[in-house]
């Protein structure tokens, strides 16, 4: 028998979304040749942080997560002189924003 994701999340007591998450790990896990035996009873902490692991060393330039790393803000590039800070009079518009 099949459920829907929503159903399978009622019937394991998680939410839709942390069940749909859990999936999408086990999946990379698989992708990624990750030891489930040797970690059966582990929590899903350590497959998520094998999994990160592993994605980093697909990205060019090595070992970064998926987000953060030099010349980035919350995963985002960051043009140089450009800041988030309101205090900061010598920000520049950028010409690409329009009201």
């Amino acid at each position: 028998m099949r459920y829907s994701l929503e159903d399978a999340a009622s019937k394991v007591g998680v939410s839709k979304k942390s069940l749909d998450d859990y999936l999408l790990q086990l999946r990379f896990g698989k992708k990624f040749e990750f030891d489930f035996q040797k970690h059966k009873d582990d929590k899903v902490g350590v497959l998520r942080s094998y999994v990160k692991t592993e994605k980093g060393k697909l990205r060019p330039g090595g070992k970064k997560g998926a987000k953060g790393g030099a010349g980035t803000k919350g995963g985002m590039k960051v043009k140089k002189g450009y800041s988030d800070d309101e205090d900061d009079d010598s920000e520049e518009e950028d010409p690409s924003i329009s009201d």
